[in-house]
């Protein structure tokens, strides 16, 4: 709420950093301490939707939660062609997706199907 980065400080937190992490830097990418904030923001905005949403996710709350995110809105470019910005939007949504395995593991598989119905396999 400050503006101070966010930082992975319970063990799920700090497991669900550490693997993204360890894929990103496998991919040959670099890794931040802005890169932990946004990271860890995204996953737990998707539990904290879940928990709004009584934890009735579906492919519709994905994708209203996609569409209506400042923070999807701050990510993602807004000059690139529809097709660059629709990949962009789906790496982002798996990144959140994955981290709600950690921070909010119940809601997990909700959210993974409804990504799988939303952007395929």
């Amino acid at each position: 709420m400050d503006g101070t980065p966010l930082v992975a400080v319970t063990p799920a937190q700090k497991q669900f950093i550490a693997e993204q992490r360890a894929y990103v830097e496998g991919q040959g990418a670099s890794w931040s301490a802005q890169d932990e904030s946004i990271t860890l923001a995204l996953a737990a905005d998707a539990c904290e939707t879940a928990i709004l949403s009584a934890h009735e996710v579906d492919a519709t709350t994905l994708q209203t939660h996609v569409d209506t995110s400042p923070l999807f809105a701050a990510i993602l470019p807004k000059d690139t062609d529809a097709a660059t910005r629709a990949a962009g939007e789906r790496n982002v949504a798996s990144v959140m997706v994955f981290g709600t395995s950690f921070l909010c593991p119940d809601d997990a598989p909700a959210w993974q199907a409804a990504y799988l119905e939303v952007y395929g396999g």
